[in-house]
């Protein structure tokens, strides 16, 4: 049985994630480019906002038996199949992995430029993963 609290937990922290990238993140690329700690809040914090929903979606291909996913980008690809992820949600937040993955494993070599050019595809992705996840989890208390 899928913990609803576990849902609505891993929900709010990737709002909670995508709100302190949102009050982070400066109007422009350059300032972006040019401050350090703006850089590091914004990786870390989509990094973890990306862990919640790969961490949710495990849980939920878990609980339901479904086929073990072996990457990041599969478990929304078994979402998709099994109707939890719209096909476009299940495209972006697969595409989101590579991210992830950029950020995980060459964090000290990141490309910032193209950080900040993916971040507004990564956080309607993220956001659109949490409606349909929370839509498909029914109603909340």
């Amino acid at each position: 049985m899928v913990d609803s609290h576990l849902v609505e937990q891993r929900l709010a922290s990737i709002r909670d994630r995508l709100a302190r990238i949102d009050a982070t993140l400066p109007p422009d690329r350059r300032a972006f480019l040019a401050d350090r700690t703006i850089q590091e809040v914004v990786a870390f914090n989509l990094f973890l906002a990306f862990q919640e929903a790969l961490d949710l979606a495990a849980h939920l291909i878990a609980d339901a038996g479904w086929e073990l996913p072996t990457t990041a980008r599969e478990h929304f690809e078994v979402l998709e199949r099994h109707a939890v992820l719209s096909p476009h949600v299940a495209r972006s937040m697969a595409g989101c992995a590579g991210l992830r993955n950029l950020i995980a494993h060459t964090y000290g070599s990141v490309d910032l430029a193209r950080l900040h050019d993916e971040l507004p595809l990564g956080r309607d992705a993220l956001l659109a993963f949490s409606a349909e996840i929370a839509a498909a989890s029914g109603p909340t208390r």
